[in-house]
């Protein structure tokens, strides 16, 4: 896969897309990997994600060169992008012990009804091209923090950038097999569809999304889908 400057047209890279088998050991990986992380405790699942969140702020210009080259958006919007994804991070963190701790809706001599809240194990993250950094990590941030294992398909027009962010949670401290970037477009995505994933998390358009949903139906796991709208403007004259 030939990545290209939209800017200049420059060529920048060529990556190697995934296939089926590649697909389906990372998704081994992963899948073997999530229970230990899961055993962790939220406060170090929250130390890693700091690391992260930190690592995101260090780096941010050279982050921010790397997205403007392969998505074409200026310079300025890609540092305000990954300043807020970080904005962001800080919100999941701040909120994380909130919306995870077990909650006793009710509790009697003879009775204790509770709410657990468990990851549901390994999920697909496949992401949007304009603003990766942004919707990537209301994604994969919240994932990885109730101690799921995350496969982040970046848009094919954003490659590179999943490349670094998979890069940075590995310096941040995260095992290797529980945030893997699958790399390619339509074609890997459909295998990843067909793939036992226990929830798919899509960032896109309209007619993306309804395939995905449709596809991901009869396997009744949970598939979340943000799509693209128009917000149509009507001036009247008067």
């Amino acid at each position: 896969m030939d990545v290209i400057n939209p800017a200049t047209e420059a060529h920048i890279a060529t990556l190697t897309d995934d296939n089926e088998q590649t697909l389906h050991h990372k998704w081994q990986c992963l899948k073997t990997a999530q229970p230990a992380w899961f055993e962790r405790s939220l406060n170090e699942r929250i130390g890693v994600v700091e690391r992260f969140r930190d690592l995101l702020e260090a780096k941010r210009e050279d982050l921010a060169l790397i997205l403007t080259s392969e998505v074409g958006k200026p310079l300025a919007q890609s540092r305000n992008e990954i300043s807020g994804a970080v904005g962001r991070i800080n919100w999941l963190i701040k909120n994380a012990e909130k919306y995870l701790t077990d909650e006793i809706m009710v509790k009697t001599a003879e009775l204790e009804e509770r709410i657990v809240y468990e990851p549901l194990g390994v999920v697909a993250n496949i992401s949007a091209w304009n603003y990766p950094y942004l919707v990537g990590v209301n994604v994969f941030v919240p994932a990885l923090l109730a101690g799921n294992s995350v496969l982040y398909k970046p848009s094919e027009y954003a490659a590179l950038t999943g490349m670094e962010i998979e890069k940075l949670w590995r310096l941040a401290g995260l095992h290797e097999d529980l945030f893997i970037t699958a790399v390619g477009g339509g074609k890997v995505g459909d295998i990843i569809l067909d793939m036992p994933f226990d929830g798919y998390f899509f960032t896109g358009s309209y007619k993306t999304g309804h395939y995905i949903y449709n596809k991901v139906a009869p396997k009744m796991v949970p598939c979340q889908c943000e799509l693209g709208v128009k917000i149509r403007c009507i001036l009247q004259m008067m």
